[in-house]
């Protein structure tokens, strides 16, 4: 320690040596070197590579671009090459990118050389890449070796009997779900895409064989419905690949009013926040998918629930029921798909809201009479998807349809399957995505009963270049499917199904009281369009 009686005092004559001055300036100097230098067992930001799994919309395109801006400033910070950030919907424009194998490939044959990671993260995923660097160097990536001892064709980064590495905040199913096909038996860990996960150079070129294999082989898989478990399943490869390795350091949560909290996160997600103002309840039209056998069963729970505070809702049926009301559009119910009735219903809602009294419609959701929602937070979900200036817009849960083949130079893109948004958890659809579907020649119904979802929400908008926006608001399933720690982070906006549960006490654990602070004018509700 330096104390007072080492430095002359103003009068004092000066001890030879250096200046003050320059004394100071060197010690801010070492000082600056201990803030922005990585210890010697942390990896180099150019060691690992970004990949942003974003969207082209203007909200996540834009939280994708702060994110990215932001890795980049902290990697100033270091004084080395600034690492590669990649976004999904400016490098990989591939419908099935989201799933992540289709791109394996490619990012090996970019980065497999010159990398120790890559990093998977969300447009709303942030980081702290001090921690970062520090947690991956921990787990001992191989190709983490100097520049010089690397193999410039990549053959040093996986030996024989090697598995590789990954790493993320592992989620594990509490028992056997539907969104996973019934197959998960509780040991198949999978990572919470929210958090981020990273994935080392050795399995990175595992990988990257095994889809060039498996696309040869033709047995890619036809849906794609949850990519972190369908991922995870097919790197465990029944035992013989990688299991996920779980850190604490990918958090799923940041307390910002604790240090330790930012100080021990690598990754986070940013907790949802409104874009502004949000939507009116007068500018969003509710069409609710019934039959007559559902009438007394499940619209009471409608009815009880969050119907109450949607302005504008319709009821579809088969059958015509005052004490609803609903309203039969002369097509028959069918078993399955509803694919002629889900048409008729957008060409209905199509002509209404063109009428003078529905003048503030500007989006219409799509509902089952077993989906179980929030009015008030789809409200103010809609508040960051209100700046795409007249473009189509359909938002919801994504799912594909053989979007899995992996992305070639050369590939047309049409050739490649489509995405789709699945009905269960709803639909939003802005005013102009519903004029084009409802009037639109490609969008024909093959039969009456094919999927809806499938048809309409798929094929006719990949035929028609309008994408699928995902929200990880939407639910197909029952919260009581997913693991607790899934749900952590998001802002549910949906649940779907009644099946073995209290449809009313869903509602009410998840979304009652958003809904209540709803200021409607009851005169205004119209509960038959």
């Amino acid at each position: 320690m330096v104390t007072s009686r080492e430095w002359p005092s103003a009068g004092s004559p000066r001890k030879k040596g250096l200046p003050s001055f320059i004394f100071f300036a060197v010690l801010g100097s070492l000082q600056l070197l201990i803030d922005t230098v990585p210890p010697a067992s942390c990896l180099e930001p150019r060691d690992v590579v970004f990949v942003v799994m974003s969207q082209g919309d203007s909200y996540n395109a834009g939280q994708a671009h702060n994110l990215k801006d932001d890795i980049l400033l902290q990697a100033q910070k270091f004084q080395q090459p600034s690492p590669v950030v990649h976004l999904f919907h400016e490098d990989f424009p591939h419908p099935g990118a989201w799933t992540i194998l289709p791109i394996i490939t490619k990012l090996y044959t970019l980065h497999g050389v010159n990398s120790s990671w890559v990093l998977f993260l969300e447009s709303r995923t942030r980081v702290n890449l001090p921690v970062l660097l520090s947690e991956l160097a921990e787990l001992g990536a191989e190709g983490a070796e100097p520049e010089a001892s690397r193999s410039k064709q990549g053959k040093k980064a996986k030996g024989k009997g090697e598995r590789g590495k990954w790493v993320g905040h592992a989620l594990r199913d509490r028992e056997p779900t539907i969104i996973h096909h019934f197959q998960s038996d509780g040991r198949l860990s999978y990572p919470h895409f929210s958090a981020g996960f990273a994935i080392d150079r050795v399995l990175l070129h595992i990988l990257s064989d095994r889809v060039e294999e498996w696309a040869a082989s033709g047995e890619v898989s036809d849906f794609s419905i949850d990519a972190a478990h369908e991922l995870a399943s097919f790197i465990w490869n029944s035992g013989q690949g990688a299991h996920l390795t779980h850190s604490k350091a990918f958090c799923l949560t940041l307390d910002q009013n604790k240090t330790e909290s930012h100080a021990r996160c690598a990754t986070w997600p940013l907790r949802f926040e409104p874009c502004g103002e949000p939507e009116s309840p007068d500018a969003v039209y509710f069409a609710v998918k019934t039959c007559s056998k559902f009438h007394k069963a499940r619209l009471p729970v409608v009815k009880r629930t969050w119907a109450q505070y949607a302005v504008h809702i319709t009821y579809f049926s088969d059958t015509e029921d005052p004490s609803i009301p609903s309203v039969n559009l002369g097509i028959p119910n069918t078993e399955h798909g509803h694919c002629a009735k889900t048409k008729g219903i957008l060409q209905h809602v199509s002509k209404e809201i063109k009428s003078e009294r529905l003048k503030n419609i500007k989006w219409a959701v799509l509902v089952d009479d077993d989906t179980i929602l929030s009015v008030a937070r789809l409200l103010s979900l809609l508040s960051c998807f209100q700046r795409e200036d007249k473009k189509p817009v359909v938002l919801g849960e994504r799912y594909g349809y053989r979007v899995s083949e992996p992305m070639e130079e050369e590939f047309p893109s049409y050739s490649y399957g489509y995405n789709y948004a699945t009905g269960g958890g709803g639909v939003v659809l802005n005013v102009e995505a519903i004029h084009t579907l409802s009037e639109s020649d490609v969008c024909v119904c093959p039969s009456p009963d094919a999927p809806d979802d499938m048809v309409l929400l798929g094929v006719c908008l990949s035929r028609l270049g309008i994408s699928v926006t995902h929200s990880p608001s939407f639910h197909q399933a029952r919260p009581l499917d997913y693991p607790a720690k899934f749900l952590k982070p998001q802002h549910p906006v949906s649940f779907h199904k009644h099946w073995m549960i209290d449809p009313v006490n869903v509602y009410q654990e998840w979304f009652a009281a958003s809904d209540q602070e709803i200021k409607l004018d009851k005169a205004s509700i119209h509960n038959e369009l």
